[in-house]
């Protein structure tokens, strides 16, 4: 790391032990100002922000309470970025391939009626695979694909379900997608309309880690999976150790974390800045935000390391 990136991050650690030096924030952000603007500068200069913002907090200046983040609204506003990064981003297309492929494999060649239950869903675009495949398995396809979605924004679901039904109807699959609006937390069974001769597939895709703030509401959620008996469940997460209480471990698990982003971006998305920018101002910028300036009941963003969760 050359010299000057690396004096912005240990910066970054001095102010996070410190939290009452606003030179040492001046300092941090006077070194980045005549960086080029690299990932690791982009996201150091993001944590600096934060941490300002959390000492203008805890000096009273300013009340991190009223500055709210709606992330449903803000994927339903950004949707060409979000495909865009669900076609480009390496990590996204892996994770979503052996995703599908662990699924086709449990459920075998025999299953007739499949009914998948999406915990957070987003725009559904890996699903158009899943589709693909079933359609073309030849002499046994399916007699229907179900697919049930869980969400808090209802415009959003109905577009992703409009997307999902005319591919599928285009690839011949007789096809049927349902919508739940409502939070992981106050999921019912008989929203989900399971019956005993479907093969249930459960599918959750960066969704869990905002069931870390409440324990107990992740224990509930893997028993409520247990009553859908399904033939498999697929978890996609990040791995990172930010549900620290400890103020400096969780930042020391966040910088590298965030940095690998902000690199992952900056590789697969040229020639597509402002949609790395809008991801990362908006978005990531949510998340450092979280867990550098918030405490308590007040962050929201959590990751863990996968041995700790469960």
């Amino acid at each position: 790391m050359p010299r000057g990136q690396e004096l912005s991050a240990q910066t970054i650690v001095r102010i996070a032990k410190l939290r009452s030096s606003p030179k040492l924030l001046e300092k941090c952000f006077l070194i980045i100002s005549c960086s080029d603007g690299n990932p690791v500068v982009r996201a150091v200069k993001m944590f600096g922000e934060a941490l300002g913002e959390r000492v203008d907090s805890e000096r009273g200046k300013i009340d991190l309470e009223r500055t709210t983040f709606d992330l449903e609204e803000s994927l339903l506003n950004y949707q060409p970025v979000i495909l865009a990064c669900e076609g480009k981003l390496p990590s996204s297309q892996l994770t979503q391939f052996t995703a599908i492929q662990a699924i086709l494999d449990s459920i075998g060649s025999s299953a007739k009626i499949i009914h998948l239950v999406d915990f957070g869903v987003k725009t559904g675009l890996h699903w158009s695979i899943m589709i693909q495949g079933l359609a073309s398995r030849g002499h046994s396809p399916p007699q229907l694909l179900k697919i049930t979605a869980l969400g808090s924004s209802k415009e959003r679901l109905e577009e992703t379900g409009r997307r999902l039904s005319s591919f599928a109807e285009s690839m011949k699959l007789p096809f049927l997608f349902r919508s739940v609006v409502a939070e992981i937390k106050d999921v019912d069974l008989q929203l989900f309309e399971a019956e005993f001769h479907e093969s249930v597939v459960v599918y959750s895709g960066l969704h869990l880690w905002s069931q870390l703030a409440c324990p107990n509401s992740l224990a509930s959620f893997v028993q409520f999976v247990k009553k859908l008996n399904p033939c498999v469940m697929v978890v996609n997460e990040f791995e990172a150790n930010t549900n620290t209480s400890v103020y400096i471990d969780r930042l020391y698990g966040a910088l590298p974390f965030t940095i690998a982003m902000f690199d992952c971006l900056d590789t697969c998305l040229k020639g597509e800045a402002t949609y790395r920018k809008i991801v990362e101002e908006v978005f990531i910028w949510d998340m450092i935000r979280s867990i550098s300036a918030a405490e308590e009941e007040e962050r929201t963003y959590r990751h863990a390391l996968q041995r700790s969760v469960f």
